[in-house]
C-alpha cells in the first residue's frame, strides 16, 4: 500500500523507486504529497524516483474505468505537487506524442459510447501483434531519443531526484 510505504517498514533506502502508474488510484493531492514524502523518506541521498502516469483527460476512456483510475494528470498538477525542499525535477514530459492522435480518436470514440451507453467496460490496452509493435517501438525511440520534448502525449514521464 503506497500510502503505508515507510522507512519503518523497511531496513533498506533504495538508491531508485520506479512508480508506474500508480499515483491515479489516489484522487487526493494529499495522498499524492504522502505518496511522494515516503518515497523521499525511503531514498538514498542523490536517489532517484521515475514515474509513469496517464496524463491529460483528453485521453479519459473505456480504459480508465476498467482499470480503475481515479485521476490523469498535467505537468503542471504534478509539478505543484512536488516539494522543491525534497526533489530536483530532473524530467517531466508527455509522451507518447507522435501516437497521442490515434490515441485521441480512439479515447473521444469511447466517451461517444461512453454517453450513448453502448459500451463493454474493458481495457484497450495490450500488446500489439508483432509488426504493429515494431513500429510503436521505433516511433517511442525516435520520440526518447531524438524528439525530446512534446506538448501532448497520454502519458507523462517524471524523474525525481532525491536532494
Amino acid at each position: 500500500d503506497l500510502l503505508e510505504f515507510s522507512e519503518s517498514r523497511l531496513n533498506n533506502k533504495f538508491d531508485v523507486i520506479i512508480s508506474n502508474d500508480t499515483l491515479c488510484y489516489f484522487d487526493k493531492p494529499v495522498d499524492h504529497r504522502k505518496i511522494l514524502s515516503n518515497f523521499y523518506q525511503n531514498l538514498n541521498e542523490g536517489g532517484i524516483v521515475v514515474m509513469n502516469l496517464p496524463a491529460m483527460d483528453r485521453f479519459k476512456g473505456i480504459h480508465d474505468i476498467a482499470v480503475g483510475l481515479k485521476m490523469r494528470f498535467t505537468a503542471e498538477e504534478f509539478r505543484s505537487l512536488v516539494d522543491s525542499d525534497m526533489f530536483e525535477i530532473e524530467q517531466l514530459r508527455y509522451w507518447p506524442a507522435a501516437l497521442s492522435p490515434i490515441i485521441y480518436i480512439v479515447r473521444n470514440n469511447q466517451r461517444r459510447k461512453l454517453r450513448e451507453g453502448k459500451f463493454e467496460i474493458t481495457s484497450d490496452v495490450a500488446i500489439p501483434v508483432f509488426p504493429m509493435n515494431g513500429i510503436f517501438y521505433l516511433v517511442t525511440w525516435l520520440e526518447t531519443t531524438v524528439f525530446k520534448w512534446a506538448p501532448v502525449g497520454s502519458s507523462l514521464l517524471v524523474v525525481l531526484r532525491k536532494k
